[in-house]
């Protein structure tokens, strides 16, 4: 980004961008949960609130521009690499090594992908950081879901759970490999 007075431009506040697509989501637009209740499902109450409802589905959506920004990235692999696919990693990269314009695209796009790969993340930690919030009983749940008619719900996990970590202090990564697990 660039200003025309002043050269570059700092991208947007990422809490200025939540609370701005928050604020353009209204209630008819509201991404509906649309997984059924299973029986091993522990269901513990229904959101009922529009602000929870703003941010799932902003979530929603945030997840789609990151799966969108995978097909770009695919498109321009596939432009740069023509019709055939080499079969191994070599030819790939000897292609690569003589489209540098090429390289720049992917690399650009692998940037965007990211930055709404992390800005997704942030969205989907958020949401259910207050819906653990809003349900406190699933603060100590290892795996919690939202099924149709947005009710929330906590699942048996059947991976071992090690109880004496704090894994909302761990770092990113690290609640997944001790079994914290969001559905």
């Amino acid at each position: 980004m660039t200003n025309k007075t002043n050269g570059p431009t700092a991208p947007e506040n990422v809490l200025g961008e939540i609370t701005r697509r928050l604020a353009t989501i209204a209630p008819d637009e509201f991404a509906k949960p649309d997984g059924k209740i299973e029986k091993t499902d522990h269901v513990v109450g229904t959101i009922m609130d529009d602000d929870l409802k703003r941010l799932y589905t902003l979530f929603i959506l945030t997840h789609e521009d990151t799966r969108k920004a995978v097909a770009r990235g695919k498109t321009i692999l596939f432009e740069i690499l023509g019709k055939r696919i080499p079969n191994n990693p070599i030819e790939v990269l000897t292609i690569l090594s003589k489209d540098q314009e090429g390289v720049h695209l992917l690399e650009k796009s692998q940037d965007e992908f990211l930055r709404l790969d992390r800005f997704s993340d942030l969205v989907k930690d958020l949401f259910w950081l207050q819906v653990r919030r809003r349900f406190p009983d699933l603060m100590s749940k290892p795996s919690i879901g939202i099924r149709e008619n947005w009710v929330i719900c906590w699942t048996e996990d059947a991976s071992p759970h090690i109880e004496i970590l704090d894994l909302n202090a761990m770092p990113p990564g690290f609640a997944e490999l001790f079994g914290q697990r969001v559905h």
